[in-house]
């Protein structure tokens, strides 16, 4: 299983440009988040973290990613009807989705100030 970051184009003087990311069935995900960093530059910041966690154990104060084993979404918590909110789902839309573990969604960039 692996990732594929797509380009239009090879490395070079004249680069090929960002297309989408899929997954290894060639599927487009959302992999990641888009930050535009404080120095002008935009990132696809990936999370290092790949550790799957119990969803019990999850915060409740920032949007995390979070998985059934099958299908996997950005997702925030609430306290109506369905407690997590799904902010993207990176495969398919279930509207009975019970997600069972979770992973810290890409943190956000530092203060120039840090």
């Amino acid at each position: 299983m692996w990732i594929d970051i797509v380009f239009d184009g090879p490395p070079g003087p004249e680069a090929g440009r960002f297309v989408e990311v899929e997954n290894s069935e060639g599927r487009s995900i959302r992999f990641g988040d888009w930050i535009k960093r404080p120095d002008g530059y935009w990132v696809l910041r990936i999370p290092a973290e790949t550790e799957w966690q119990p969803i019990e154990t999850a915060p409740k104060d920032r949007p995390i990613w979070a998985t059934d084993g099958k299908w996997c979404a950005h997702v925030e918590w609430t306290d109506g009807i369905f407690p997590w909110r799904i902010r993207h789902f990176a495969v398919c839309q279930e509207y009975d989705w019970k997600p069972t573990h979770w992973r810290p969604a890409a943190p956000p960039p530092s203060s120039p100030n840090d």
